[in-house]
């Protein structure tokens, strides 16, 4: 029942998903109320009955939802872990390169590491599932994963600061176009990092197909990213007017067909 108050209750900033849980939740009391009201005959008691039964089944099936969204959200933080430890991993072995000619200090140190956090992919959880289900090919060449990790990660970095920035100011940052530039840049540098896998993965027909589907499917996934980035360039141009200084980015959006569409804001 506590589930219910709260959906009721609402916030000022309420999300999407938290709207559609509610359309859900009053959807099946909707439901429940016209199946019964139509089986049986209406009295008092009956109705009562009926409203209490309606919220039961509706606080049930919120519990359930709650309980498999913190499921689900505990997986994915632990793939989020799993990825920074195979990024720390790499660290780690470079810096205990017996070829490295200098010493670093503690604070050098941590100040890698500090850098070398992922602390953008977060934003997406479907990057997140797809980089951990092919931490295999870390096994093959460590420093491309590693590249890829790092690159993604910067991209999400990207689109983060420009909705941040609208967030607090209401408006998109002056350099947004430089900005989406940037993205695009890490974005080829990402593709061409897996492009590399193919020199380095076992000989087989097999692996061989294996890596040309996760091009494929790494390009659906990043360019949702970047397509998000190229409409807040498309706003800011609307929002500020063409001019002399107008900056205009070629942006090439042909790439393998994605079913929830390369311009899906909302996901």
């Amino acid at each position: 029942m506590d589930s219910i108050i709260n959906i009721i209750k609402g916030k000022n900033d309420i999300s999407l998903s938290e709207k559609n849980l509610m359309f859900k939740v009053l959807f099946i009391i909707g439901i429940i109320i016209a199946f019964f009201t139509y089986s049986f005959p209406n009295n008092y008691a009956f109705v009562i009955t009926l409203i209490l039964f309606s919220l039961w089944i509706a606080s049930n099936y919120l519990n359930y939802t709650e309980t498999s969204t913190t499921t689900t959200n505990n997986q994915i933080m632990y793939h989020l872990n799993v990825l920074q430890e195979i990024t720390n991993t790499y660290i780690d072995k470079k810096l205990k390169d017996p070829s490295r000619q200098f010493k670093l200090s503690k604070q050098q140190l941590d100040t890698i590491y500090i850098n070398n956090k992922l602390s953008y992919l977060y934003i997406d959880s479907n990057l997140i599932e797809f980089l951990y289900s092919i931490k295999i090919l870390a096994e093959w060449n460590d420093s491309e994963f590693y590249l890829l990790l790092k690159g993604t990660n910067n991209i999400l970095k990207l689109r983060n600061e420009i909705e941040e920035y609208y967030k607090a100011n209401n408006k998109y940052p002056d350099n947004v176009l430089e900005i989406f530039e940037q993205s695009l840049l890490l974005r080829s540098n990402t593709i061409n990092n897996l492009h590399r896998f193919i020199y380095t993965v076992p000989k087989t027909n097999m692996m061989y197909n294996y890596t040309n589907k996760i091009i494929d499917r790494y390009m659906v996934l990043i360019s949702r990213n970047t397509d998000k980035i190229y409409y807040y360039t498309q706003e800011h141009i609307k929002m500020t007017g063409v001019n002399n200084s107008t900056k205009f980015v070629s942006y090439n959006t042909t790439r393998p067909y994605d079913p929830l569409g390369t311009l899906d804001f909302y996901t």
